[in-house]
């Protein structure tokens, strides 16, 4: 992929936020993404292929931002960009930006590659075929915030195995300071939330509110995907504050 892009466009800049997702795995892919490209320049093309359903009647997409530009499947990779608010899509069927027919299993090299390196170089993503309403959006679910209780879930298990929540800081942030807050997860209690990594016990289960702005579940210098196997993608996380 990179060397269709390169052959394209040879200033072309590649900056990889992470070849790890697990296959298959399009909320994965969703959430890596989703916490990661606003932090890039302005006008930056991000190409994103997590693509189970390559070769079938899925639509290739590509999306403008205010800011940004993102090629890929339309099966919800760009689900958490969508819920920043303004966007557009147009569905990928211009065979001049495009490889053409080279095969079913790699629209990565043969579409995605090619499009995202003319659009770098400047071609209007209008351009790139007919604008639609309906990209596909995955469910996220939403945390529940009522009078004294927090009820949320595990969204997503990282690399060091932190067990990220659908709790949103901006949301909860001033009515968890209002006491001591109980917080139980997949039957265990654990501590916080801390301010940070090294403030938690070494060797337990505690939470804090990570970069991306959710409350996070993890362990000093450890795993707490592995401290609490039991957790995962799904579990509740229940936090009660007393005042």
């Amino acid at each position: 992929m990179k060397g269709v892009m390169f052959s394209i466009n040879p200033e072309a800049r590649f900056i990889d936020i992470s070849n790890e997702v697990p296959a298959h795995d399009v909320f994965h892919g969703a959430f890596v993404l989703g916490t990661a490209f606003r932090f890039f320049p302005r006008d930056t093309v991000h190409l994103a292929v997590v693509d189970p359903g390559v070769g079938s009647a899925r639509r290739s997409i590509a999306v403008r931002t205010g800011r940004h530009a993102f090629v890929g499947p339309d099966n919800g990779l760009f689900t958490f960009v969508y819920r920043e608010g303004d966007y557009r899509a147009w569905k990928i069927s211009e065979a001049k930006y495009t490889l053409g027919g080279y095969s079913t299993t790699f629209d990565g090299r043969d579409i995605y590659a090619p499009v995202a390196a003319y659009l770098s170089l400047g071609v209007s993503i209008e351009e790139v075929g007919p604008e639609i309403e309906d990209p596909v959006s995955l469910p996220v679910p939403e945390a529940v915030y009522g009078n004294g209780t927090l009820k949320g879930e595990v969204i997503h298990v990282d690399q060091f195995g932190n067990l990220i929540t659908n709790i949103e800081m901006e949301r909860s942030y001033e009515q968890l300071r209002s006491g001591r807050v109980v917080t139980t997860i997949s039957g265990a209690e654990i501590r916080g939330p801390v301010g940070s990594y090294s403030e938690g016990p070494a060797g337990e289960a505690f939470c804090l509110w990570g970069s991306h702005g959710f409350l996070e579940v993890a362990v000093n210098s450890g795993k707490a995907s592995d401290l609490l196997p039991d957790a995962r993608r799904g579990s509740e996380i229940l936090m009660r504050y007393d005042s």
